[in-house]
């Protein structure tokens, strides 16, 4: 059986995610598994949740979606529909969504607010094909270097600081 490895991409930045939000008390989030189904060298997922993260950070229902890219852009082509939809619909129901990206090639990440993300995929999806409108540059965003700090940069993002 052949499995398609794009099924997985992101999965090492998903790990890492799990490690600096594990253990805060401020904030707790479940990993979304799904279900994939391999079909002629591919796989494609037959059930589960569209969002890598479903959690609360200091009472903010919060939804992450996790991307990995190799350069300081963020090809919007690689943001399914489904998943934008989903993280529309946590957004527009009281919660905060986010796209969460790690640039491996210069071992940086960014935080993307769902705003943000909604805006420029509208633009993307009105323009297709018109260079300017298929990515996003991350350093327009929070980028950081240590991972640790993710917790309280999300915290800070949706809302509220932390109490020292």
């Amino acid at each position: 059986m052949v499995v398609n490895i794009y099924a997985n991409r992101g999965r090492a930045f998903e790990e890492l995610f799990e490690l600096a939000v594990a253990g805060k008390k401020y904030c707790y989030f479940q990993k979304q598994h799904n279900l994939w189904i391999p079909y002629a060298g591919k796989a494609f997922p037959a059930k589960g949740s569209p969002i890598d993260f479903i959690g609360v950070v200091k009472g903010i229902p919060v939804a992450v979606e996790c991307k990995e890219v190799t350069g300081d852009r963020f090809p919007l082509s690689r943001l399914p529909r489904k998943e934008f939809d989903a993280l529309k619909k946590f957004q527009r129901a009281g919660g905060k969504s986010f796209l969460a990206v790690m640039n491996k090639k210069d071992e940086q990440f960014s935080l993307i607010p769902f705003g943000e993300v909604e805006e420029r995929y509208r633009l993307y999806l009105k323009n297709p094909g018109r260079r300017g409108y298929g990515s996003i540059h991350l350093k327009e965003f929070v980028v950081f270097n240590d991972i640790s700090k993710l917790p309280k940069i999300l915290l800070k993002l949706a809302g509220k600081e932390v109490e020292k």
